[in-house]
């Protein structure tokens, strides 16, 4: 994983947070904002819990 204003890399996923494009292998999906920002959050805060 890597930060902000790069590609985050986990299993067969990419996630794009500057497009906004979750890729699961080669097919993109689409995210809206925030999802793309919980999604963030919740792989920079692998392992631990977060709290709403």
């Amino acid at each position: 994983m890597t930060a902000r204003g790069d590609v985050y890399r986990f299993g067969p996923f990419r996630l794009d947070p500057e497009v906004g494009i979750l890729f699961c292998e080669d097919e993109p999906t689409m995210l809206g904002q925030r999802a793309v920002a919980l999604l963030q959050l919740l792989i920079q805060n692998a392992g631990q819990p977060v709290s709403k």
